[in-house]
């Protein structure tokens, strides 16, 4: 799946259509047990704040005042993937828990045209628009 921000997430699923594993955009995967009940917690936003597997288990998300998505905690990781965003609230940065960083630098219609990984290497995207009045 492509994301609105160009990150993309692999999902793989059990048999039974329940989620197996995810893996991120920077290749951290994310695996998922299943012992009969989860719990979502919220918070006055209406944003996700915990998810509690059965097991006890539980990934913790952050805000920032705009709603946006600022970190996520994985259980027994830290320290968190933390999003950052630029003045126009778009997503700027993520940075996994050994400091590696993937940068996205946006054009004037806030459409990604660069995404800077952390080796080093830097893909520029380009989009060619047809004109129907030309």
């Amino acid at each position: 799946m492509t994301h609105a921000d160009s990150t993309t997430q692999i999902s793989d699923y059990n048999p039974d259509g329940t989620l197996a594993d995810t893996i991120d955009g920077l290749g951290a995967k994310t695996s998922y047990g299943y012992t009969g009940n989860s719990m979502w917690t919220y918070d006055t936003f209406g944003e996700t704040t915990a998810q509690t597997q059965g097991s006890g288990a539980s990934v913790g998300y952050g805000y920032d005042n705009g709603g946006n998505l600022t970190s996520i905690t994985y259980p027994g990781q830290t320290p968190p993937v933390q999003r950052g965003y630029d003045d126009a609230e778009r997503l700027h940065s993520v940075t996994v828990w050994n400091n590696n960083q993937t940068v996205f630098g946006y054009d004037a219609d806030s459409q990604v045209r660069a995404t800077q990984y952390p080796n080093g290497t830097t893909v520029i995207s380009l989009v060619w628009r047809c004109r129907a009045d030309v």
